[in-house]
């Protein structure tokens, strides 16, 4: 089960829509489908794109699960934190775990996730620190 926050004043009426979204969910792959659901909502509110949407959900997705696949080795699997910020230039998404990634096994048919973030986004980092890894990209507005 996904837990949500809005960092923004709630949705009412008027009110301006939230321009950020946190999420901590399980290790686990059935998670994906929530994570979209939440995601296609935030970023619904806020009038965003279907060409931004999409990107940010390929991003998203291929960030996600490799957290899930590759973010804890030799330990039970933590929560993922994911934070999303919607700007003026894109939206920018946060995915942390509480591991360090395994290394990718050679297979010629896999392995392309970290390059369609980076292709998709005008500025990604991968870094690893205190047995934490976080992926940080911005989606740059179409």
């Amino acid at each position: 089960m996904a837990t949500t926050h809005h960092d923004d004043a709630t949705h009412q009426g008027g009110a301006a829509p939230p321009t950020q979204l946190a999420l901590s969910v399980p290790a686990t792959p059935c998670t994906l489908s929530t994570v979209r659901a939440d995601l296609d909502r935030w970023m619904n509110t806020l009038g965003v794109s279907t060409p931004t949407r999409q990107d940010v959900h390929l991003a998203l997705g291929e960030a996600l699960t490799n957290a899930i696949e590759h973010g804890h080795r030799d330990t039970a699997p933590a929560p993922v934190s994911l934070a999303l910020s919607h700007g003026p230039s894109g939206i920018t998404l946060l995915v942390s775990d509480q591991g360090t990634w395994k290394p990718p096994a050679p297979d010629p048919t896999r392995g392309r996730g970290l390059a369609m973030i980076e292709t998709l986004s005008d500025r990604m980092t991968l870094s690893t620190d205190d047995g934490r890894t976080t992926l940080t990209a911005r989606i740059p507005h179409r």
